[in-house]
């Protein structure tokens, strides 16, 4: 197996889907492989490389600074899929991987984002407050998925398998990338010491936390795509409990 001489690797994720615990996954796989994972274009990015907007702009300077590396740097982002990146992407220059979640669980951990006064628990309409509120998000946050799911050498990862299977998931990382690395390492490393934003060790929360009325809502609202993504669940659940980092011994001390 021969590692992929893309330059770049776009790792996007809606929303509370675990997208940062996939790009930690990413880079630290990465590492261990010997690929450095240091920040690019710094006007861009924030230190670990996320970018708001990945346009053509952005591309380009981050594929002029990573064409030296050894292996392909990770890039964060939610953004939406500009022509440049997936023109990219269907050539093959470059890969990635789409995080998505159920929109019922999505809708439940952007409230706990309000209730804490962190990122997504808000909207330009203020603070989430119902679920019904968090609809607009959602069906914006799908769309922009889709498209990147639809794309050509972009490997979909789905919340539930990605949370209470890590290693599997982490193994077909590896595999897209065409890498041969301790996997329990590398978990053990990214859920271990990095900052994941990983919340609540529980699965499908929206069955026993969230309203009937509001379930059918949803279910209605989102059916096609509940029906095409939200389906492949762990049958064994590996329970993995949050580990307190900086941020939860922070907020502890603010309640």
């Amino acid at each position: 197996m021969s590692m992929t001489r893309s330059p770049l690797y776009l790792s996007f994720g809606m929303p509370k889907s675990g997208s940062t615990l996939a790009f930690e996954l990413t880079r630290t796989l990465l590492e261990l492989a010997g690929v450095s994972q240091d920040r690019l274009a710094e006007d861009l990015t924030s230190p670990s490389n996320f970018v708001h907007k990945l346009d053509g702009a952005a591309f380009r300077k981050l594929l002029d600074e990573s064409k030296n590396s050894p292996g392909p740097r990770v890039i964060k982002t939610h953004s939406r899929l500009f022509p440049r990146v997936e023109t990219a992407l269907e050539r093959g220059t470059v890969m990635g991987h789409a995080v998505c979640r159920d929109p019922r669980d999505m809708a439940l951990s952007m409230l706990d984002a309000a209730q804490e006064g962190r990122a997504w628990g808000t909207s330009q309409d203020g603070i989430y407050q119902t679920v019904a509120a968090t609809e607009k998000r959602l069906h914006a946050s799908i769309r922009l998925f889709q498209k990147w799911a639809a794309t050509p050498n972009v490997m979909v990862i789905r919340y539930e398998r990605l949370a209470f299977d890590t290693e599997s998931v982490a193994a077909e990382i590896a595999a897209q990338l065409g890498i041969t690395v301790d996997i329990s390492k590398a978990v053990e490393i990214a859920t271990g010491s990095k900052f994941t934003q990983f919340n609540r060790g529980q699965s499908q929360r929206w069955k026993t936390e969230m309203a009937a009325a509001d379930v059918q809502r949803l279910e209605v609202e989102f059916k096609d795509y509940i029906e095409a993504y939200c389906q492949d669940v762990p049958v064994e659940i590996k329970t993995r409990k949050p580990r307190a980092g900086w941020f939860s011994r922070w907020f502890a001390r603010k309640r």
